[in-house]
């Protein structure tokens, strides 16, 4: 309830990266890498312009594609049509889904997903627990990342 209020709201257009994420996404997409969002934000027509616009303001106009389903659903289907590669989350079952989508997964810690972290590493030993961005870059650029 609270998180499908805030994302009809403004405020949801009005999102501030998360540290590190603006620098990331600027290397990676100057190397030439195909960028692509699946949003589990809603799929009212008036909130996904709105995903939209946030992320072109924040990011530029980078991102090959834009994918929003709704608020709790799987990312699965959205995954299907992409591409192998890197995948970032914050979402332990989104991570999940892409990891089992064969791509090679990174979720962020968060204050949300915090608890999760010990019997998600037990599970899933293959998802990647991360703080900040330097290991997708690694991941990406060997090991030296990027300046």
């Amino acid at each position: 309830p609270l998180v499908s209020r805030f994302n009809v709201s403004h405020t949801f257009g009005s999102l501030h990266p998360v540290a590190g994420a603006k620098e990331a996404v600027a290397a990676l997409y100057a190397a030439g890498h195909n960028l692509h969002v699946v949003s589990a934000c809603s799929d009212d027509p008036i909130v996904i312009r709105r995903r939209e616009q946030n992320l072109d303001r924040v990011f530029g106009d980078v991102f090959t594609s834009i994918t929003c389903v709704p608020l709790g659903s799987s990312k699965a289907d959205a995954l299907k049509s992409l591409p192998r590669g890197i995948w970032v989350e914050d979402n332990v079952e989104h991570a999940i889904v892409g990891h089992l989508s064969n791509n090679k997964t990174f979720i962020m810690r968060r204050g949300h997903n915090a608890q999760r972290e010990i019997p998600t590493r037990n599970a899933w030993p293959n998802i990647t627990w991360i703080d900040d961005f330097k290991p997708i870059l690694n991941a990406t650029f060997g090991q030296l990342g990027v300046a």
